[in-house]
């Protein structure tokens, strides 16, 4: 390891990889130009997750800053041209975010994932971890006040009995840093 040696918080590995799923199936470039708009909006994405996205999590140093520049101009480019496909856009705008905070970009990265709980095209597991990321990035930085709503607000919503066994463990998880809190703040 080089002496700047950045550790990555698992809740972004975990999103990065939820946002790479979809590349794997991606097509070839040339399969933009002929296709739909709803699958042209597709391909781009897959595009800039497959070639620059991706590449950049495998990259190191120089190289890895210029792979996630590039990925970010893809993401934002993706959500300018496609506007009508909120399903893409709602996935461009997770991918940014990740790209922001890998880049350092806190502040970018966090205004982009709370995006995502607002948008109609976001479902709830969308806005789950939308929150649950949000939540994890300010805390791994030391904003626990400014993560502490956000946990409330996942547990609140998605803490309900019933809920399927990931959501259980998301809450679990928000319940248990909320907690962490609550101990930290006692005198």
């Amino acid at each position: 390891m080089g002496a700047q040696a950045r550790i990555v918080p698992l809740a972004l590995m975990v999103s990065s990889f939820a946002i790479l799923l979809p590349a794997c199936h991606s097509r070839p470039a040339d399969a933009q130009a002929s296709a739909p708009p709803a699958q042209s909006a597709q391909v781009a994405y897959d595009s800039v997750a497959t070639n620059a996205h991706r590449l950049a999590a495998e990259a190191r140093g120089v190289e890895q800053q210029r792979l996630l520049t590039q990925a970010a101009a893809g993401y934002e480019s993706v959500l300018k041209q496609h506007r009508s496909d909120t399903k893409v856009c709602l996935l461009a705008t997770r991918a940014l975010a990740n790209v922001r905070a890998l880049q350092g970009r806190l502040d970018e990265s966090v205004r982009l994932h709370l995006s995502v709980t607002n948008s109609p095209a976001a479902g709830d597991m969308d806005r789950l971890m939308a929150l649950k990321i949000t939540g994890d990035l300010l805390w791994d930085a030391g904003r626990l006040k400014d993560a502490k709503p956000l946990y409330e607000q996942l547990v609140e919503r998605f803490g309900k009995p019933g809920s399927s066994q990931l959501n259980q463990l998301i809450v679990r998880g928000a319940r248990s840093r909320l907690e962490g809190m609550t101990v930290r703040e006692t005198p």
